[in-house]
Order: C-alpha cells, then structure tokens, then sequence
C-alpha cells in the first residue's frame, strides 16, 4: 500500500483526529504539521490545522494554511468561511466581506451571509445589512442558534423576516 494511498492518509488522521475532538490541541499540532509536510494538498488535514491555530490563538497560521486550502480548492466553502471568521474576530469587516463575497453571492451559505450582514451593521450599512439578514433567513433552519439571534437582531432593527 502506497503512502499517497487516501485510505491510508484517513488512518493515520484518525489518532490525531481524536486529539483535536479531545480539544488537546498543543498534542495534536504538532503531529498534524508532520502529516501535512508529508501530505501538503491533504485538504482536511490543512483544514485541522488551520482550526488548531485558530482554536490556540494563532490567527496568523491560521490564515496562511485557510489561504493554503483556498489555492488547492478555490471552492472550498469551509476553509473561505473560516478564513473570513478570522478577519470578523479581528473587526476587520472590509476583509472579512471580500472573502464571504463568494459565498454570499452563491445564495447557499447563510452562516457567511450572517456574518456579511453584522460586518455590514458594523460598517453602518443598515440598508444592506437588512437584506442580508433577510436573504440568511431563507436557508438557515429555525432551530439553529444563529437563528435566535438573527430574530433578536430583526426586532431591534425593526424589520420582518420573510
């Protein structure tokens, strides 16, 4: 069986899966860096070690392998919506909105078109913010946390979701 084999690439991220579930991130990093120095175009690996930096407070690693994700796979909606998270928690509103842009004009990821709304808010673009809080409505379930807060943020800014 070849190293390159994906069965036996998911194998061995099995034990330091089970790291990262346990949240014992400081054990999981770097056994996750040797697997993707061996596996640099392993997408889920990339993407647990981008989430262990960010889960540790190492935004800048964070972004560079979410970026490292996106030039593998331009489409990967995951690693975009992440990367954009880490600009939203940064209070970089402009930066995170360019990088939810695809996702916020495919129509399908309401979580990124939340968040694209609240930067929006923070921007005090009111006016857009509410159609964008409207258009996350339309896919987002009613029992999903975001929900709850989506309803609050309708109230306070007074319009109706559809």
């Amino acid at each position: 069986m070849s190293a390159n084999n994906d069965s036996e690439q998911r194998q061995r991220l099995k034990p330091i899966l089970a790291l990262v579930k346990a949240e014992n991130y400081e054990n999981a990093l770097p056994l996750m860096k040797e697997f993707v120095e061996e596996f640099p175009a392993n997408e889920v690996a990339l993407g647990m070690l981008s989430a262990t930096y960010q889960q540790l407070g190492m935004i800048e690693e964070a972004r560079t392998h979410f970026q490292q994700i996106l030039k593998l796979n331009q489409d990967n909606a995951l690693a975009r919506f992440q990367l954009g998270m880490t600009y939203f928690q940064a209070r970089d509103w402009h930066t995170a909105l360019e990088v939810w842009k695809p996702l916020v004009d495919s129509d399908d990821d309401y979580a990124a078109t939340f968040y694209s709304a609240v930067s929006h808010i923070n921007l005090g673009n009111r006016e857009l913010a509410v159609k964008l809080f409207k258009a996350s409505s339309k896919n987002m379930s009613k029992n999903h946390p975001l929900f709850q807060q989506l309803e609050k943020i309708a109230a306070e800014l007074n319009f109706r979701l559809p």
